[in-house]
C-alpha cells in the first residue's frame, strides 16, 4: 500500500515530466498530444460511463409503444449500437488509460528516446 507522500511524488513527478513535455522544441500539435495523453483515459471513461446512462435512457423511452415509428426505431437502433461500443470500449479505458504513473512513465520513455 503507498503512503500519502508516495503519491504526491508520483503526482509531482508527473507533472515535472508534462512541464518538460511542454517546454520542448515540438510544435503546436505534438505539445498538445503529449499533454492530452495525460487526461485522455480519464477523459474517455467519464464520456463512456456518461453515454451508457444516457442511451439506455434513449433505448427506454423511444421503445415505449407511443413513439413507435420508424424515426425513433431507427434512433434506438443507433443508440443500442453507440450503447453497445462505449460498454465494449469502457473495460479497455479503465484497464489502460487511467494509470497517472504509467503516463508519466510513458512520457519520460519519449523524452529519453528523443
Amino acid at each position: 500500500m503507498t503512503s500519502a507522500t508516495d503519491d504526491g511524488s508520483s503526482a509531482l513527478a508527473c507533472f515535472e515530466s508534462l512541464s518538460m513535455v511542454i517546454e520542448d522544441d515540438r510544435t503546436g500539435l505534438e505539445r498538445f498530444s503529449a499533454a492530452y495523453q495525460l487526461i485522455h483515459g480519464y477523459f474517455s471513461l467519464v464520456v463512456c460511463v456518461v453515454g451508457i446512462v444516457l442511451n439506455a435512457l434513449n433505448v427506454v423511452v423511444l421503445t415505449r409503444r407511443s413513439m413507435q415509428n420508424a424515426t425513433n426505431c431507427l434512433l434506438a437502433a443507433l443508440a443500442v449500437t453507440d450503447l453497445l461500443t462505449m460498454t465494449a470500449h469502457n473495460p479497455y479505458t479503465a484497464g489502460t488509460g487511467t494509470d497517472l504513473t504509467e503516463n508519466c512513465f510513458s512520457h519520460s520513455e519519449l523524452e529519453r528516446d528523443a
